[in-house]
């Protein structure tokens, strides 16, 4: 049975600030809410900001730094925030940002400060570190990650795995948003226990989440109906094989990182989905990592449990087995496996210079840009782009009151 919250009186609030974690459905949740922004108004809460997302001010505030540009954004961002939360006349003010996860003690204390702690009730939303580590893997990959998810777990989990000095803050920064007992303390020393709530995340009961914060927030979550775009989906475990294959051709080729996003991601994320029917098989846990895993989410278990926070939904997920990724497959299916996954980033990098998207350090035998193709691929892009505006005015139109 899940757990269900202590039986205690929430304090009066009127503004809800939601940290995250990362990979815990933040998306999600930040998606519904901008598509429903006309019907939380109706209900009286006011979501901060002008976008899905605005991420600089939670960035600015914490001394998160941009991840192409390396510096953090300016701080008149968040104070652009609180300006506009200060100005709010509904009901609830919400902010939202899994960035808000990644704030230090002096920041989180700043941020309450700043918005007024009397006023303040602070969300985290988790799920098992089993179910993110896969999800923060394939997230790095999309930013051009070479490492297999092997070695970016030995990296995470084991203390005596030896890190240069620029891995060893890397992995400081991954713990310090996805340690979510640490993440709930920082918020409680500022806030007080009775001001932070949980919510941990099942996957066998996808509206979970969203029900349980429609209810911190005093909305019927039946009334909002539009729904967004899927969003930020999880890759396969075929199609984050074949990303790593790519990014580590990629680089081995000359590729700029500052390029990375808008041209490799691109081509791929348009592409590998013709590459492979079946992508319902995820990344699972090493076997020689369950062990490792299975420790972390107990300590994290039994942290959230002493932290004196109210806890919504089974915060025992976390105890669950892990389950391996072992196979039971044959030397030789395995073998076509690997040979299936080599072809298909053969096939994206094999795109991406024959389009000209990619100009390898040396020629290669038997590649030159195709100059036409190039050009019927801009135009395709541009008439893509044309078409994308053009629904979404439609859309717009159609919802728009009469």
């Amino acid at each position: 049975m899940p757990e269900q919250p202590a039986p205690r009186a929430v304090p009066p609030f009127d503004r809800i600030i939601h940290i995250g974690a990362p990979k815990c459905g933040s998306t999600t949740l930040q998606a519904l809410w901008h598509a429903n922004r006309a019907e939380l108004e109706r209900a009286g809460v006011h979501y901060v900001g002008n976008r899905t997302h605005w991420a600089a001010p939670a960035k600015a505030v914490s001394g998160v730094k941009q991840r192409i540009a390396d510096v953090v954004p300016p701080i008149s961002n968040w104070e652009a925030l609180t300006k506009e939360v200060g100005a709010t006349t509904e009901r609830l003010a919400l902010i939202s940002s899994e960035w808000y996860a990644s704030a230090p003690a002096e920041p989180v204390q700043r941020i309450v400060r700043d918005l007024g702690r009397d006023r303040m009730h602070a969300v985290l939303v988790v799920r098992p570190i089993a179910k993110t580590l896969p999800s923060a893997w394939q997230q790095r990959l999309k930013f051009g990650y070479r490492s297999s998810f092997s070695h970016f777990l030995e990296r995470l989990l084991d203390d005596e795995y030896p890190l240069g000095h620029a891995a060893h803050e890397l992995k400081a920064r991954f713990w310090l948003k996805h340690r979510y007992d640490e993440i709930a303390m920082r918020w409680v020393d500022a806030l007080g226990p009775d001001r932070v709530t949980v919510i941990v995340a099942d996957e066998r009961n996808r509206p979970f989440v969203v029900d349980s914060f429609s209810s911190i927030l005093g909305v019927d979550p039946a009334k909002m109906t539009i729904l967004p775009p899927k969003t930020n989906p999880s890759l396969s475990k075929f199609e984050a094989e074949v990303l790593l294959k790519v990014n580590q051709r990629y680089a081995e080729l000359g590729g700029r990182q500052i390029d990375y996003k808008k041209l490799v991601w691109r081509t791929f994320d348009g592409f590998v989905n013709h590459l492979q029917e079946t992508t319902s098989e995820r990344t699972e846990i090493p076997e020689e990592s369950v062990k490792d895993v299975e420790r972390m989410s107990l300590q994290i278990e039994n942290g959230l449990r002493e932290s004196g926070v109210r806890i919504i939904g089974n915060l025992g997920l976390f105890s669950d087995p892990v389950s391996s990724g072992k196979s039971a497959t044959s030397a030789a299916e395995l073998e076509q496996q690997a040979e299936r996954v080599q072809s298909a980033a053969n096939m994206v990098i094999a795109t991406m210079i024959t389009s000209g998207i990619l100009q390898p350090k040396e020629p290669m035998p038997g590649f030159s840009i195709n100059l036409m193709l190039f050009r019927y691929q801009i135009v395709a892009l541009l008439r893509r782009g044309i078409y994308t505006i053009q629904m979404a005015r439609k859309k717009a139109r159609k919802q728009k009151p009469r």
